[in-house]
């Protein structure tokens, strides 16, 4: 793992210099900051009481305080009661979280999606710390199994759901370009045969979902153009059935690059022959299920794109 140790010596409270906090802004993780957010509030914290306020499980809670304790200067006190451990903060923390996060918090509308990202964060900890605690002192190799597809049907099955999740949740964080994160988990997993292996598998996960990922901003910003350039797209692939009833004005390059319109193209022409696998029988519900899934996307073009497949399939069978 990655040393986060500064030209300070080892004194528990360290001045709260510009350096110090250049330091932690760029340390921190979210997980971090809730965890002094809350022995700030609630000094002389039990590990289990920690973990359940900041909804994480005692095992994930370890190996985030291992990390923050990793830090130079020293942000956490531990004491050990029995077979109790509680933590507070030294006062270089606690001059940090007076003087840095609780300011910035307070400036965070309470309704932005910080909630769904953490929530998404600690899980994506959770699972990964469950599968190694879960694989044991193998982990290693049952990751680089399942990443490579080795194995697999030898895979217990709890594992094998944990590695899933494990993926999906990893695939969310890329979508959300969650870089700080990413190389925390890079670090976690600590062997770039692994880090690449992961890499290359969400950069295949994924495949689909980039070559979409054009249209779905678009829909962010702007539903109707999204939809126009989808009936243009349509208009192309069969403009026997389909024609073009953008206007004048209509203008493709507009809205998204020559090489987006491109990917986004292919793609949706591919995706109509989703309705003659026999898998799926035609059906747009089981096909809408199919591409929520692949495209890691809920957004309301898929069944857009699903109604104007299914029309065709429905204009193509005998």
């Amino acid at each position: 793992m990655e040393s986060y140790a500064l030209n300070m010596n080892n004194s528990p409270d360290q001045p709260l210099t510009p350096d110090t906090i250049e330091l932690l802004n760029n340390t921190l993780s979210k997980l971090g900051i809730n965890i002094l957010k809350e022995l700030y509030n609630t000094p002389h914290m039990q590990q289990k009481n920690l973990a359940a306020n900041i909804h994480t499980s005692v095992t994930s809670l370890s190996n985030i305080l291992s990390r923050l304790e990793s830090i130079q200067p020293s942000l956490l006190v531990s004491e050990r009661t029995g077979r109790s451990k509680y933590y507070s903060l030294t006062e270089t923390a606690r001059l940090y979280v007076a003087k840095v996060i609780l300011p910035q918090t307070n400036k965070i509308h309470p309704f932005t999606t910080l909630s769904h990202e953490n929530t998404l964060v600690s899980e994506t900890f959770d699972i990964l710390f469950q599968f190694q605690e879960k694989a044991g002192s193998v982990w290693d190799i049952w990751m680089d199994d399942l990443l490579t597809g080795r194995n697999v049907t030898d895979c217990p099955n709890e594992l094998f759901t944990l590695y899933s999740d494990f993926i999906s949740h990893m695939s969310q964080l890329e979508i959300l370009h969650q870089t700080a994160y990413i190389h925390e988990i890079h670090s976690i997993l600590g062997q770039h045969i692994l880090v690449a292996r992961l890499n290359d598998h969400l950069h295949s996960e994924l495949k689909s979902f980039r070559c979409l990922e054009p249209l779905f901003d678009l829909e962010n910003q702007d539903f109707d153009k999204a939809t126009q350039l989808i009936d243009h797209i349509f208009s192309n692939i069969a403009p026997e059935f389909f024609a073009d009833q953008t206007d004048d004005n209509f203008d493709v390059n507009s809205l998204i690059s020559n090489e987006q319109y491109c990917k986004v193209f292919f793609e949706i022409n591919s995706m109509k022959n989703d309705f003659r696998n026999p898998k799926y029988k035609g059906s747009k519900q089981l096909i809408l299920k199919y591409w929520k899934a692949k495209y890691i996307k809920r957004n309301h073009s898929l069944s857009y794109i699903a109604e104007k497949c299914s029309f065709l399939y429905s204009c193509s069978r005998p």
